[in-house]
């Protein structure tokens, strides 16, 4: 039976190959020429299975593709005819081999067709978009000649110049041509070679964004003069990234003729060059790319291995303009490009990985949501591979900061099981840190510490001789989570080395201001303030807008704690007009709360209810469930402070009952302290003592250090205005191993006079005055009054004048 006149039946489908048309349940479904040409190849050749090698013949035929695409048509067709990757009851994988039609066909001989091998006319062929098809036949004729006169070199190469093992620093390309209008094609092309190199999962990568910023950190512009920024550079890719081999390009024209040559620097610093010439930008670099990865696979010609985006050279151009605006941070102008290649050939999945990517970047989470959650479901049934583990990272790192761990956990231990299972080392490292980030905002300390440990041997194994920065910033952050202060700071030390090493001041200016915060901790406010001051220098001198606003949220915080409030005021305005000004949601929802901390210690209650209420709103649009949680406590106490016991207890039970359930850490800690507040206001101290001992229990789960001084310090101050001087003790004793501030040390210096030790009860509150400086109380002062007279009393000495 001739194929052309044949409609075949199985299920609920017909597949009519006449009309190319595809029905299920009598309804039509969409798919793509080439999906259709594999599903019908199948069909006819159901005797036997197919290898892949066959199939790529049959289906593209002339063309260099990856696995990858053929695996993704496979998943495509699946799709379209009901089937998926775990059930096969159609096409069935025969692993290491190819693939098998199965399922049983109505109205036709039980007997299939006799096997037959490869015929290039089996299938009728894929029209290429109109009006472009002489262009591309040229084109390719053009560049598959080139590739093969400079990869001539190829066959010579010893074994061990293409074993495995590699990692690709692809350098910003040199745009040579003198037209203005091929300036992006200095990050566009760069981009668009290294997501060549991404669509095949074989080789690794340095991500662009750190060559692109080491690049413009060392100053290096690929000229032939920047030798010493050319030797820095690849130094620094080298030992930083741990970079085996690197790729440069230039880009030259001749009238109507373009011409990229590139050469690949090997790590015994051996060159090796080529040329490529034709009319289209994206067509060479797809040469130069197929080149370089039938040298580093290991042969002597183009493999078929060899990667591609699409078969369009139009859309193979907006690709590379999109991905070069996204690197340049301008996410807003490179999305229409990518929405563009996704209304016309939607199955392409790298734009789609950038496209949800940028929209996370504009905070439009939502979208972005649905476009990485999709691409989520059609990756996975591919087998695993890189950009599955990509886009599952970025949907978990969105859920993180959308507030919803719950969702973000189990994506990202899937990410992480398909990193492990494709050996990218890098990646996975990437991945183990996002984990400890979100365990260390669960409060659960001792996981993200082990999951911190794991990226540090995974970043090793990766060949990064020095493990990033971020890493060690992470980890400072973690120490300074759990009160180990001493820690936080030679992690900060070591992070701000990496920065400075690779010339990175944005990340420079984040440690000092970091090694700032962590000062205030200390109890250092004026070198703090010297270091928040010092970072606030460099990112005006770079022209870091948000990380000037972020700086001034720092300054507000810390004039807070020195009772400086109006300072802290100006300060939190500046932080909420420059994260207006940025479109810095969050941040704008954190100067909010700042904002309103300061008023409130101005007695300005309506004004600090105003802000605590806008910046809620806030993280309510951008779905930031901890911080939602956290506000609602901040107002629970201004109702708290008001008289209104019930209404605070209310709330308070509230965020109990969203908190624990999903395991969102901080606030649910908030919530009992403040249900313990509540009794002591009431004068229920036996009931405060029980939510305070029932909130250090869970405080003491997670190894929350600043929490647990605060509770330890509630409790036995509740417990010492029961008179149970005894059941303080061992409270007291903990209290001593946490860093002193001026409320434990009040407490341990009333513990020290109810058990009748006025001397050690003057030296602590001496501290405490010490530590609070001009913002020493008068009460408090009273009280020191009493413990000295009580001294002089015991010593026969006159207590000292006022």
């Amino acid at each position: 039976m001739n194929p052309s006149e044949t409609q075949y039946r199985f299920g609920d489908c017909v597949i009519d190959v006449a009309t190319r048309e595809i029905r299920r349940a009598g309804a039509p479904v969409e798919v793509q020429p080439r999906v259709f040409a594999l599903l019908v190849y199948l069909l006819e050749h159901r005797a036997r299975a197919v290898d892949k090698d066959e199939l790529q013949d049959a289906v593209w035929p002339g063309r260099v593709i990856t696995e990858t695409a053929l695996t993704r048509a496979v998943m495509k067709a699946r799709k379209a005819v009901g089937d998926d990757a775990s059930t096969q009851s159609v096409i069935k994988t025969l692993h290491g081999h190819g693939y098998r039609f199965v399922a049983a066909l109505e109205g036709l001989s039980d007997e299939p067709p006799a096997p037959t091998g490869p015929e290039a006319g089996s299938v009728a062929p894929v029209a290429p978009t109109a009006g472009r098809g002489k262009r591309r036949k040229y084109l390719v004729g053009a560049v598959a000649l080139v590739i093969a006169l400079a990869g001539l070199w190829l066959l010579l190469l010893p074994a061990s110049m293409v074993a495995g093992g590699h990692r690709i620093a692809v350098l910003p390309l040199v745009n040579a041509t003198g037209d203005v209008e091929l300036d992006w094609a200095r990050l566009g092309l760069m981009s668009f070679a290294g997501s060549l190199f991404r669509t095949d999962g074989q080789l690794d990568l340095v991500a662009d964004a750190s060559v692109i910023e080491l690049a413009e950190n060392l100053g290096w512009s690929g000229d032939s003069a920047d030798a010493a920024d050319a030797a820095a550079l690849v130094d620094k890719l080298r030992r930083v990234y741990g970079a085996t081999h690197l790729l440069s390009m230039r880009l030259d024209a001749s009238g109507a003729t373009m011409r990229m040559s590139y050469t690949l620097l090997a790590p015994d610093d051996r060159e090796h060059r080529g040329t490529m010439v034709g009319r289209e930008a994206t067509e060479l670099v797809q040469g130069v790319v197929q080149s370089v990865y039938g040298h580093l696979r290991g042969r002597g010609r183009l493999g078929r291995e060899a990667p591609a985006i699409s078969d369009d050279p139009f859309i193979n151009e907006a690709f590379a303009r999109g991905m070069g605006l996204s690197r340049e941070g301008r996410c807003a102008e490179a999305n229409p490009l990518f929405r563009v290649i996704i209304d016309q050939q939607p199955y392409l999945e790298e734009p789609r990985h950038e496209y949800g990517s940028c929209l996370r970047i504009l905070g439009e989470s939502e979208a972005a949501e649905a476009v990485l959650t999709e691409l989520v479901r059609d990756r996975r049934a591919e087998v695993r591979s890189r950009g599955l583990g990509e886009t599952l990272m970025v949907l978990g790192v969105l859920y993180i900061r959308t507030g919803r761990p719950d969702q973000a956990r189990p994506i990202l231990t899937e990410a992480l099981e398909t990193s492990s299972a494709i050996g990218d080392h890098d990646l996975r490292a990437r991945i183990l840190t996002n984990l400890a980030i979100l365990a260390k905002d669960l409060s659960d300390y001792e996981q993200a510490q082990d999951l911190l440990d794991r990226a540090l041997l995974a970043f090793k194994d990766a060949g990064r001789e020095v493990p990033p920065g971020e890493l060690y910033s992470t980890m400072a952050n973690l120490a300074m989570s759990r009160g180990e202060l001493v820690q936080a700071d030679n992690y900060l030390t070591r992070a701000l080395a990496v920065f400075r090493d690779i010339g990175d001041r944005r990340h420079e200016a984040m440690m000092i201001n970091n090694t700032g915060f962590l000062r205030r901790l200390q109890g250092r406010l004026d070198e703090a303030e010297m270091f928040h001051r010092q970072s606030l220098a460099i990112r005006e001198e770079i022209g870091d807008r948000v990380g000037v606003g972020r700086i001034y949220n720092m300054l507000a915080i810390l004039h807070t704690s020195r009772g400086e409030y109006d300072k802290a005021r100006e300060s939190a305005l500046a932080a909420l007009e420059i994260s207006r000004e940025t479109r810095d949601r969050l941040f704008e929802a954190t100067a909010h709360a700042q904002l309103a901390d300061a008023e409130l210690r101005l007695d300005n209650v309506e004004q600090a209810e105003r802000h605590y209420r806008e910046g809620r709103a806030i993280f309510v649009e951008i779905q930031d469930r901890m911080r939602v949680l956290q506000s609602d406590i901040k107002l629970a106490r201004l109702d708290l402070d008001a008289g209104r016991f019930d209404e605070a207890e209310q709330t308070a039970t509230e965020v109990l009952e969203e908190a624990r359930p999903a395991e969102i850490m901080q606030p649910e800690v908030q919530a009992m302290e403040l249900i313990g507040d509540v009794a002591l206001a009431r004068g229920e101290l036996g009931a405060a003592a029980v939510h305070y001992r029932q909130t250090l229990d869970r405080v003491r789960q997670t190894s929350w250090s600043a929490k647990e001084s605060t509770i330890l310090r509630k409790l036995a101050d509740a417990h010492l205005d029961l008179g149970d001087v005894e059941a303080a003790e061992p409270l007291i004793g903990a209290l001593t191993d946490h860093e002193p501030d001026v409320q434990s040390l009040k407490v341990q210096a009333r513990f020290a006079f109810m058990r009748e030790n006025p001397q050690k009860a003057v030296e602590l509150m001496a501290q405490a005055k010490d530590k609070a400086g001009e913002h020493w109380a008068d009460d408090s002062e009273a009280t020191l009054r009493e413990y000295q007279a009580a001294l002089s009393t015991i010593s026969g000495q006159q207590p000292p004048a006022g």
